[in-house]
């Protein structure tokens, strides 16, 4: 058996990491991407990754693991503060929810694109 992520499904919201008791859904981040990467020696095909994602963007299939150890599942750029130029969340789940909240008040769709550092500084200086 082997887990598989949709790369066009996938937002990047770490659920299925931190859903995983075993510890083998492995995140990182680093050079602006996340990767999220299984380590089969410590996963135990369980299940929770696949009912508990969103995104519907995990499964565990049929096919046999090919190559022992540890392997990556999903990469993706990491959103850019536009105030400070931090990168700090997956930049598919920023994007999903500018979609979502396009219609609603443009504050709020701007203020996805702030990391929580200068959100809260920004949130400070409201009267």
């Amino acid at each position: 058996m082997a887990i598989i992520i949709s790369q066009e499904k996938c937002t990047g919201c770490e659920v299925c990491s931190s859903a995983c008791a075993p510890l083998a859904l492995l995140r990182s981040v680093g050079d602006r991407r996340l990767s999220i990467a299984i380590d089969y020696s410590k996963c135990n095909l369980c299940g929770d990754c696949e009912r508990l994602c969103p995104e519907d963007a995990l499964r565990i299939t049929e096919s046999p693991v090919t190559t022992p150890g540890s392997i990556s599942l999903f990469e993706c750029e990491m959103a850019k503060c536009d105030n400070c130029g931090r990168y700090f969340a997956p930049k598919p789940l920023i994007d999903k929810f500018k979609r979502i909240l396009k219609d609603r008040d443009p504050r709020i769709v701007a203020s996805l694109g702030l990391c929580p550092v200068c959100k809260d500084q920004a949130i400070d200086k409201v009267p």
